[in-house]
């Protein structure tokens, strides 16, 4: 098994290495559409026409409520990273108990 796995390795390698060679991309995801950016997720302040006290205090709310998004965004995106490797090493368990269940039947007969 460990020979094939090296085999597999091997021509992922090789092909990324002839895609990378070519200009190929691969833009294969499982996520449908594309991660959203933090820009499309928060209302970016902007600097007030004045500096009198109400908007000096309106605009530093703002800007705080901007910081406290962009805490809430990281945040989630590493959950997201979380799962995201979670789902990943339970792919590899599921493969490597199949591959198991299979040379066990190959070998052994059962």
């Amino acid at each position: 098994m460990e020979c094939k796995k090296r085999h597999v390795i091997a021509a992922f390698l090789l092909g990324a290495s002839i895609s990378t060679l070519f200009g190929f991309v691969s833009s294969y995801s499982n996520l449908y559409g594309s991660y959203p950016s933090f820009s499309s997720k928060a209302y970016r302040p902007s600097k007030p026409f004045s500096k009198d006290e109400y908007s000096i205090s309106r605009y530093r709310q703002q800007v705080e409520q901007y910081r406290d998004d962009c805490e809430s965004y990281i945040q989630a995106a590493n959950n997201d990273i979380a799962t995201i490797r979670r789902e990943i090493q339970r792919a590899i368990d599921e493969t490597n108990a199949v591959v198991s269940e299979y040379n066990s039947f190959v070998r052994f007969g059962f």
